[in-house]
């Protein structure tokens, strides 16, 4: 059976069936991209998280320790104390910025790359009229073009929701670190 409905070249059943697979297998692959880049960004922003966390614990506990002599020096101790350890703290909340970016982008480019071949496959598709002859379904979505929005709602976010959190964790470092300075150095009463 021949489908030249373009006129163009002839499409067998056979050689339609393996161009669908072809393009599937590629898309499959990029949505295997985008599960891996994921996964491990997410991991790698868990540990950053974790390891920001018990450090701001330990700002607590010191803090804790340096107040209960209350005094003067004490205040000028302790923030002589959150400057030192915001300056390790701000280069951790860089490093989660630039991972979350890192990820975000490369996550960006395999649903790109899956929007590439899915508007070459449907210009040959719809040329070709390989749905009404051969009772193909669109190659993404699974015969929705809805659903296929629909997956990259978290998939796509959630390195842009880990760029928000180090930006607004940084910006709070950034600020805490003026005010130990000031604290520190004369500027500001406490």
């Amino acid at each position: 059976m021949s489908a030249n409905v373009s006129g163009t070249s002839p499409w067998d059943q056979a050689r339609v069936y393996e161009y669908y697979k072809i393009q599937r297998a590629y898309i499959e692959h990029e949505d295997n991209l985008i599960n891996h880049r994921n996964t491990w960004g997410t991991t790698i922003q868990s540990f950053l998280i974790a390891t920001f966390g018990f450090s701001v614990q330990k700002i607590f506990e010191v803090a804790e320790k340096i107040l209960s002599h209350s005094d003067a020096a004490a205040s000028v101790l302790l923030a002589k104390f959150i400057l030192i350890f915001m300056l390790f703290l701000l280069p951790l909340c860089i490093v989660g910025l630039m991972t979350a970016v890192s990820q975000k982008r490369s996550v960006r480019a395999a649903y790109d790359a899956i929007d590439a071949v899915r508007r070459n496959y449907d210009c040959v598709a719809k040329t070709n009229d390989f749905e009404r002859i051969y009772s193909l379904v669109p190659i993404t979505g699974g015969g929705d073009r809805h659903l296929q929005n629909r997956g990259f709602n978290i998939s796509g976010k959630m390195p842009k929701i880990f760029m928000y959190f180090w930006l607004i964790v940084g910006s709070l470092c950034l600020l805490t670190l003026l005010v130990a300075g000031f604290v520190s150095f004369g500027q500001l009463r406490v």
